[in-house]
């Protein structure tokens, strides 16, 4: 019986065998895969940035009307009957956490005389900092020697004008400090209300308040005819 000639494999013209007998990638191939990933990379990037960047917005806004509740309390006669001063803190990660955080608080007296301490507001949850970080605080036109790193507090009291606020914020971990988003949050002493704005790409220190109306009650000119 004639013995069968050995069959050749399907498809054996198309096999590449390389070193140790695996199948090797060639040049154009790397080239190609490469082009795909860069490809890939440069759609996701502005994505990822653009996520980042709202949740800072986000975050902003959300000290804005943490701000604006600070505002409400030191204007309402029988919320400050029960404690002289609101505080406004800063949270450091270390204390927190991974992040920072802003909350209220309210000055309560302790059980010795003179003994003061801070009352967190239970009602107002805190504003965590996951993505956007604080770059500069101004008090009256007076810069405050705050640290992002360490924690801090502002106290207002109900007595006299209270002190403009600005809160300068911008977003966390950007590449290039020139490009980095940053908004201002302001709290005038004519307001209940904080305003947000947006400031110019790669700010570092707060922009000047915008003018507003005089209120004649507060300076005492009340009955001054205009």
């Amino acid at each position: 019986m004639p013995a069968r000639a050995a069959s050749t494999p399907k498809f054996a013209g198309l096999s590449r065998p390389g070193r140790g007998g695996r199948a090797a990638f060639t040049l154009v191939e790397l080239v190609v895969v490469m082009i795909v990933l860069t490809v890939t990379v440069g759609l996701l990037s502005p994505r990822l940035f653009g996520n980042n960047s709202r949740r800072a917005q986000s975050e902003a806004e959300a000290v804005r009307a943490l701000v604006t509740s600070l505002a409400e309390q030191l204007a309402d006669p029988g919320v400050i009957a029960e404690s002289p001063a609101r505080v406004l803190q800063y949270a450091a990660a270390s204390e927190t956490g991974s992040f920072p955080e802003f909350r209220l608080a309210r000055r309560v007296q302790g059980a010795k005389k003179g003994d003061w301490t801070d009352e967190q507001e239970r009602l107002y949850p805190p504003v965590v900092l996951e993505s956007a970080r604080v770059v500069q605080v101004v008090l009256d036109g007076r810069v405050q020697p705050v640290n992002a790193d360490q924690p801090w507090r502002i106290e207002f009291t109900s007595a006299g004008v209270r002190p403009a606020l600005s809160i300068l914020l911008a977003t966390r971990d950007s590449s290039e400090a020139a490009t980095t988003e940053t908004w201002q949050i302001d709290l005038i002493p004519t307001r209940t209300e904080a305003a947000l704005r947006t400031l110019a790409p790669g700010t570092t220190s707060v922009a000047p308040l915008a003018p507003d109306a005089i209120d004649l009650d507060l300076t005492g000119g009340g009955e001054t005819p205009w």
